[in-house]
């Protein structure tokens, strides 16, 4: 419900929610990708949670329009000048900026930018097919289509005796003073309903 919120919020794509997760009992396997590794592991990160090459550069710049690099996460990407360093100019609008900068050479993405090649994983990632991917996710119609496609498939990736509901439309201009952010070391979800 996270993605789907935060996502939207944000002016990004409706994604369709499906109820019926399950609570996890205890942490699942680390595939989050690191700045540090090498192409190939995040290929084969990816390919182990069903998308291919072309679908992982599109959920890596879906997810970095939004946010950025925390220093608390990462001091060696992040200078300290600042708590989180921003994927592109504009860290908390759902849009194509992160493409557009990143095509025009213009980037700020720090996973992009950063002298230390060896964390340059968005640099490597987005470049990895000669940079098609990223080219066709330059308008917001391409870009809306493809991120809402893929992260619905994304967060819809259940166990397999999990059964999800139909769809759950959701009730336009019902949600206010929606807030995401941390505290204590914990992510939390503020939802206003009216």
């Amino acid at each position: 419900m996270g993605v789907v919120l935060g996502v939207a919020s944000c002016g990004g794509p409706i994604i369709p929610y499906r109820a019926g997760r399950i609570n996890a009992t205890e942490a699942g396997p680390a595939t989050v990708p690191e700045p540090q590794q090498d192409l190939q592991t995040h290929i084969a990160s990816f390919k182990a949670q069903g998308f291919d090459q072309t679908e992982m550069i599109s959920l890596v710049a879906c997810g970095h329009t939004l946010g950025g690099v925390r220093a608390a996460d990462f001091p060696t990407i992040v200078d300290g000048s600042e708590d989180v360093a921003p994927f592109d100019s504009t860290i908390a609008a759902f849009d194509t900026n992160l493409v557009t900068q990143y095509l025009a050479g213009t980037s700020v993405d720090p996973l992009v930018v950063t002298p230390n090649i060896t964390t340059q994983s968005d640099l490597r990632i987005f470049s990895s097919d000669g940079n098609v991917t990223m080219k066709s996710l330059a308008t917001m119609e391409a870009f809306n289509a493809t991120c809402g496609s893929l992260l619905e498939r994304m967060i819809n990736t259940v166990p397999k005796e999990v059964t999800l509901t139909d769809p759950i439309e959701p009730i336009e201009n019902k949600v206010v003073d929606f807030s995401f952010y941390t505290k204590n070391g914990s992510y939390v979800m503020d939802v206003a309903l009216r």
